[in-house]
């Protein structure tokens, strides 16, 4: 497997810039295998689960972590949120740009000339530093005022409301990016859900450097995957024992459980990279790529989940294709589908995406 298999060429004209509204609308994909897909909305989620299965979702919340600054000498720079490195959410790891120009104690004021953000030192990945939020109001507020949703680098059109780019179940804000495999679930479609007797549980994946981080190695099994703070409750992993299958939204939530699954942690960080022949713990359907990812993006690797659905008595392999915030969704793990799953998956590719996503088992 090299990195090079995952690329493909994308028309940035087929990128949608706003969402789609409502939410649910979003295009869905089923994938039949060798049998022609299934075009359907988001909002039909619901026929293809079953009693007796469980949906779990990431609640983390995303922070405006992005904040665009300027230097004492009147050049540009920008500091990108990752992690609180403290309880009190004074001092943070980020990415901060321009960071071989930047020197230890240097202030970065903002666009009034207010100094925000003091910075520290490099972390020891290299990568990164630590910096400090000035001021005295608590650090949240201050990104509430300050700060910017971190929108993807394809994304140009700016966000008029911030709710967009969060799940309706977002609770402890924490995410640097969204979890957005989630984006496009609505009050109205989970009670949904839930009526059908899909039990729906929650974990906590704070999202940080790996989504912006590209790969470096044409090996993807040879990258250095950071680490991400996790959190898995008891009746969580107990409903998870329960239940016929286990639905993963997304490749965060699915990293959490299976990170509680492997370690018998329930709550800490996580190192853990899911690729081909990994064996899984408790996930039976989940979603093959994280959300909106950049040709070398790290997840292209982490979670190739193929399971089958079964619905109606047959053997179903569910693919929702969606731009879970209006963006481009893509497929990452077409090495190990078998031929009959990505043709049909080739060919939605080639369909009209403004508004659609991938979820795949």
């Amino acid at each position: 497997m090299l990195l090079a298999d995952f690329d493909y060429e994308l028309d940035p004209g087929r990128i949608a810039q706003t969402p789609a509204s409502p939410r649910d609308a979003a295009l869905l994909l089923i994938d039949q295998g060798p049998a022609a897909p299934l075009h359907r909305r988001f909002s039909e989620l619901t026929n293809f689960l079953a009693p007796g299965d469980l949906l779990v979702v990431n609640d983390s919340k995303v922070i405006p972590a992005r904040l665009r600054l300027h230097r004492a000498t009147g050049g540009a720079a920008e500091v990108l949120l990752l992690e609180p490195v403290g309880a009190d959410r004074r001092v943070w790891e980020a990415l901060v740009r321009p960071g071989k120009k930047l020197r230890v104690g240097e202030q970065l004021l903002t666009g009034d000339d207010v100094a925000l953000v003091e910075v520290g030192r490099r972390t020891k990945s290299g990568d990164t530093f630590h910096i400090s939020i000035l001021g005295d109001l608590e650090p949240l507020e201050i990104l509430a005022r300050y700060g910017d949703m971190p929108l993807p680098p394809y994304i140009d059109a700016p966000i008029t409301a911030p709710g967009d780019y969060q799940t309706v179940y977002a609770d402890q804000p924490g995410s640097a990016a969204a979890p957005t495999a989630g984006l496009h679930f609505t009050p109205e479609l989970l009670a949904e859900i839930e009526g059908r007797g899909v039990e729906i549980a929650r974990v906590e994946l704070v999202v940080g450097l790996d989504t912006f981080q590209p790969m470096s190695v044409d090996d993807p099994l040879e990258h250095k995957i950071h680490s991400e703070r996790y959190q898995v409750s008891a009746a969580t992993l107990d409903a998870c024992g329960r239940a016929k299958r286990v639905v993963a939204v997304g490749t965060t939530a699915t990293r959490a459980l299976e990170s509680a699954a492997t370690s018998g942690i329930l709550e800490g960080r996580t190192r853990l990279f899911i690729h081909r022949g990994y064996d899984w713990k408790l996930v039976s359907v989940g979603r093959v790529a994280a959300g909106n990812e950049q040709t070398h993006a790290r997840p292209l690797a982490k979670a190739p989940i193929h399971h089958r659905l079964k619905t109606g008595g047959k053997e179903d392999a569910l693919c929702v294709r969606r731009a879970q915030d209006a963006h481009q969704e893509r497929l990452l793990d077409d090495d190990v589908l078998d031929p009959d799953m990505r043709g049909h998956l080739a060919e939605a590719r080639c369909s009209t995406v403004s508004h659609s996503s991938v979820l795949a088992a």
